[in-house]
């Protein structure tokens, strides 16, 4: 698979969190797709289940910054560290939110998400 792709695809789908903008994240997503909010979890696999999962992204009262490392390509999926803040905005906060996930991706030749899985971590300071 195009490493350019990949990182062009994830890069779009965290500009769309940043944006807290869940018609651009639906929009990645193939037509036939397995989303993983967590490993152990039954996989997501239609765009109503995904509007659900997201719902809640708009009402962030944060400023969020995300950035990723490309960890490894093999074939079609990519393996990439993403790192990132939510600096909160609500009543004057100084709570800022450090998150630190690993997402696996994969997507199709038109750059649409076919899998999507993550581990995270997240902690406040």
């Amino acid at each position: 698979m195009n490493k350019k792709l990949l990182e062009s695809t994830l890069e779009s789908f965290l500009k769309a969190w940043e944006q807290k903008n869940i018609d651009s994240v639906v929009s990645l997503l193939a037509d036939s797709f397995k989303y993983y909010e967590s490993p152990l979890d039954k996989p997501l696999n239609n765009l109503d289940q995904i509007r659900k999962l997201w719902s809640p992204v708009p009402t962030f009262e944060a400023d969020i910054t995300l950035s990723f490392k490309t960890l490894s390509i093999e074939r079609e999926f990519g393996l990439f560290r993403i790192e990132g803040v939510y600096k909160h905005t609500y009543d004057q906060a100084k709570k800022t939110t450090h998150i630190d996930r690993v997402f696996l991706l994969a997507v199709d030749k038109n750059g649409k998400i076919t899998k999507f899985m993550q581990w995270r971590e997240s902690k406040d300071s």
